[in-house]
């Protein structure tokens, strides 16, 4: 039995209104055999992590956070077909998978599904919906290579039996005094360092279209950008990976934003997650977020690259006046009986769209140098899809795997921008950007 952290309890907090906690992917598979939802299931069933044999089970009253508890996933459940119609490609696969990542996961099941596609270009992709809460970006390699790498894992520890609901309020009752010593340290701490966090934690983003509320409906475009092009700007600019893809980002929404005559004069703000996982790190949520602007106000592209290179560094210095914990520490002040219902609120009175800490989500993640596979079968490009909510209506995130960076842009379905659009606009400013490093 493991408690969660504050942080895994905020994606919980998101399964309100017409937002969502989870995260998923989508795999296209090679060409070649056919597999059946038979296959996929053995393949799950054969190398089943610990982390999807567990389910939420929640303190009385909410007066606590909930703790995990063992539970035997039922595959009958968990993994799902679907066929696409005839002649349908990458757009056709994504408008599906939006759709399916706009349903909640059942909480009292274990928070992930695998569904089974098949009929795109003649191929077949998987689509996996696992729920934030229980691992972040990062920390789903290594649920990716438990399921699907080349080396099977190591048989997952025996299950345990469920705690009575007794049981856990009389542990977190007991556990009062401690959370109220650790709250008012961290609180104290951060009121201590915040002359010091400065302007760049501090700013306001500019009005878009992307604040505002959300609708229940999801829009999704999948777009791959190779990674010998980023490593070319890269090379030539003195850049990173991250730094090339946070310029691409900038440029592509910059033009975006500017046909619909809705490009504000101030640069975007992204909210960039970093990680701050150990080696022996376990599952769950570990990172922070890096607040940082996005150069959208600079009109030339290599201009753009080296702005958006300064703007991370910046963040990351601003960040550091904190401890990298900060993050974690706060949220793990909140009360679930309060945290849903407050988040609520807040939706409904657009507080987020009000004070607009940031426009968008931004996050870039390694994935494994393996080739991952499901029953033989290797996977060609594998694609990760996020979170969108209320004041935050688009989130870009990035996977690189096979030689690309593999590119999944989520958005509210009513959001009047197309995000295939902004999937055209990112692979021509990479073209551009490779033009300049020539």
């Amino acid at each position: 039995m493991q408690q969660l952290s504050g942080h895994d309890a905020t994606f919980l907090a998101l399964d309100t209104g017409n937002s969502s906690g989870h995260s998923g992917s989508v795999a296209l598979l090679g060409a070649g055999r056919t597999l059946t939802r038979a296959d996929v299931v053995a393949q799950v069933e054969a190398r089943l992590p610990a982390a999807l044999c567990r389910r939420l089970a929640p303190v009385p009253l909410g007066l606590d956070l909930p703790y995990w508890v063992a539970a035997v996933p039922d595959l009958d459940v968990h993994v799902q077909e679907e066929t696409l119609p005839a002649g349908a490609g990458l757009p056709e696969l994504a408008a599906l998978v939006a759709d399916r990542h706009a349903q909640r996961l059942d909480r009292s099941r274990p928070l992930w599904e695998l569904t089974l596609i098949s009929g795109v270009e003649g191929r077949q992709a998987l689509y996996l919906k696992i729920h934030h809460a229980m691992v972040d970006g990062v920390g789903g390699n290594d649920l990716l290579l438990a399921l699907f790498g080349p080396d099977a894992p190591p048989p997952a520890p025996p299950l345990l039996s469920s705690p009575s609901a007794r049981h856990l309020l009389v542990r977190s009752v007991a556990s009062i005094p401690g959370r109220t010593g650790r709250t008012v340290r961290t609180v104290a701490g951060v009121v201590r360092r915040l002359p010091d966090v400065g302007a760049e934690l501090l700013r306001r983003a500019p009005a878009t279209p992307l604040s505002g509320p959300v609708s229940p409906h999801r829009q999704l475009a999948l777009v791959p950008l190779d990674l010998a092009e980023i490593r070319k700007v890269r090379e030539a600019l003195g850049l990173t990976v991250n730094d090339v893809a946070v310029a691409v980002t900038a440029g592509a929404l910059r033009t975006w934003l500017g046909e619909a005559d809705a490009l504000p004069v101030e640069p975007l703000v992204a909210a960039v997650p970093m990680s701050l996982r150990a080696a022996e790190s376990s599952g769950g949520n570990v990172f922070t977020l890096l607040v940082a602007p996005l150069p959208t106000d600079v009109a030339d592209p290599r201009g753009r690259a080296l702005a958006a290179a300064e703007s991370i560094r910046a963040a990351r210095a601003a960040q550091g006046a904190l401890p990298p914990t900060t993050l974690t520490d706060l949220t793990a002040l909140a009360v679930p009986a309060l945290a849903g219902p407050g988040l609520g609120l807040a939706a409904r009175l657009g507080l987020v769209s009000r004070l607009r800490p940031f426009n968008l989500m931004l996050s870039t993640v390694p994935g494994p140098r393996e080739t991952l596979s499901c029953a033989g079968v290797p996977f060609t490009a594998y694609y990760p899809l996020s979170q969108v909510a209320e004041g935050q209506r688009l989130n870009v995130t990035m996977f690189g795997y096979a030689g690309a960076l593999h590119v999944g842009l989520l958005a509210d379905a009513a959001l009047d921008l197309d995000v295939e659009r902004l999937a055209e606009l990112m692979r021509a400013e990479l073209a551009a950007l490779v033009a300049v490093s020539g």
